[in-house]
């Protein structure tokens, strides 16, 4: 039996999509993989609670000392952390330092190095490997194509503290617009900061309903994130912002595979509802197929030397 272990940090003015999808991996390890332990961590477990808990999962960062494989999702570099738990061979997702020679195998969604390095690492990149929760896998059933063709429901959701004002920026730019709005506060904001917002829109603490939310929606703004996929496995027209350089790089990636849109682009989407819907839903699920945990499981596998 070996030990494997998976950790993600909570940093201030970073969101939490990470978290919760290593904590989905986990999830999905733990139940699929019996013959190995699995063990998730994370520097703030009392922070971390209210979203662990929708998994049942009790952070202790004791569990992931003396591990088989050690799988790190963090924005951070988290050195202080390699120097003090032992493990044998480390994977990290969402990590661009490609020559750190401590890394076995770096696993991302593209390349955000413009420049591409060569390190002792195997590399996997690629939308194939989007780990998405239950809670969206569970939602695609009812995320199917609408009758009535029109631009009615529009969902607003932005991460961490939302540092660009980008929730209140969409909320003033759709309000023009006959639409209904739901907004999915950022993680590190309250309800009480939109309060003066609340004619134009219904907002909402973050939850573990957000895939029906998705699924019920005609049209996803969002930042370049966790999200950002969610919506591409739904096929829900997404137009996205990004929030820093990397979101940004990453919107291009997926932009030159498929039509990302911007707020010039929401009249041609209002009048033009039915086509837009029908042929992003078709392109959007092109890219993401919702099984990255079977092919990071078989990834650790191989690791442990059982592939």
């Amino acid at each position: 039996m070996a030990r494997v272990g998976l950790y993600a940090g909570l940093y201030q003015n970073k969101g939490v999509g990470h978290i919760v999808r290593t904590a989905s991996l986990y999830h999905y390890l733990e139940s699929t993989y019996f013959q190995h332990e699995f063990h998730f961590a994370t520097n703030d477990p009392a922070k971390t609670k209210p979203i662990l808990e929708n998994f049942e999962i009790f952070a202790d960062q004791q569990e992931i000392n003396s591990c088989d494989v050690l799988l790190l999702d963090s924005p951070e570099d988290e050195n202080d952390l390699l120097d003090r738990v032992e493990y044998k061979r480390l994977i990290r997702l969402d990590f661009f330092d490609y020559l750190d020679n401590r890394v076995d195998v770096i696993i991302n969604l593209f390349n955000h190095n413009p420049i591409t390095l060569t390190g002792s690492a195997k590399i996997y990149e690629g939308l194939d490997y989007t780990i998405l929760k239950d809670e969206v896998l569970n939602a695609q059933d009812h995320s199917e194509s609408k009758t009535d063709k029109k631009l009615s429901k529009v969902l607003v959701a932005f991460s961490g503290n939302d540092p660009a004002n980008n929730t209140i920026k969409a909320v003033q730019r759709m309000s023009s617009f006959d639409v209904r709005m739901k907004v999915v506060c950022p993680s590190q904001k309250s309800l009480n900061d939109y309060v003066d917002y609340a004619d134009q829109a219904v907002f909402i603490a973050p939850t573990s309903k957000f895939g029906m939310l998705l699924a019920d929606c005609d049209l996803f703004i969002c930042a370049g994130g966790t999200a950002l996929v969610e919506a591409l496995f739904l096929g829900k027209p997404i137009l996205a912002i990004a929030q820093n350089v990397m979101e940004k790089r990453f919107i291009e990636y997926v932009g030159g595979e498929v039509k990302i849109y911007t707020f010039d682009d929401v009249e041609d989407i209002s009048n033009n509802y039915g086509l837009i819907e029908n042929s992003t839903r078709k392109e959007y699920r092109k890219l993401v197929d919702g099984k990255g945990k079977e092919r990071i499981g078989r990834i650790i596998l191989n690791l442990l030397g059982e592939e």
